[in-house]
């Protein structure tokens, strides 16, 4: 079941990062600083979430409160919550693959925070 809905949020979270890039257009770290602002009204009421760190090459956000997180931890079903809900990181490949994210888990998988870190990877010589 979970492999099905990790199947479908791939599909999903591709054409999202598509529609992106050609609304957007461009696929920079500026992109993802405009998506991920606590500003953002859609975001603002699913998320508490404030910016560590806005530079050229690094964006960090700090999310404390989810609530998509806060329903599927409630049902119980924190692992269909994170394999349909939880695709930052693969999004930010699709969108563009010289833009790394680090996270080290999430509010799903249980910890206190999401910590996002967008940054620009090195160019390989």
């Amino acid at each position: 079941m979970i492999k099905s809905l990790q199947e479908l949020a791939f599909q999903s979270t591709k054409e999202i990062a598509e529609d992106t890039v050609k609304t957007e257009g461009k696929n920079d770290l500026s992109v993802f600083k405009k998506i991920y602002s606590p500003t953002d009204p859609f975001l603002k009421n699913l998320l508490t979430m404030e910016v560590l760190e806005d530079t050229e090459e690094t964006y960090v956000v700090k999310v404390t409160e989810c609530l998509w997180a806060e329903i599927f931890l409630k049902a119980g079903v924190a692992d269909f919550g994170y394999a349909a809900l939880c695709s930052d990181v693969l999004f930010t490949s699709l969108v563009n693959p010289q833009i790394g994210l680090e996270m080290e888990g999430t509010i799903m998988q249980g910890k206190p925070c999401c910590l996002h870190r967008y940054y620009i990877k090195p160019q390989l010589k």
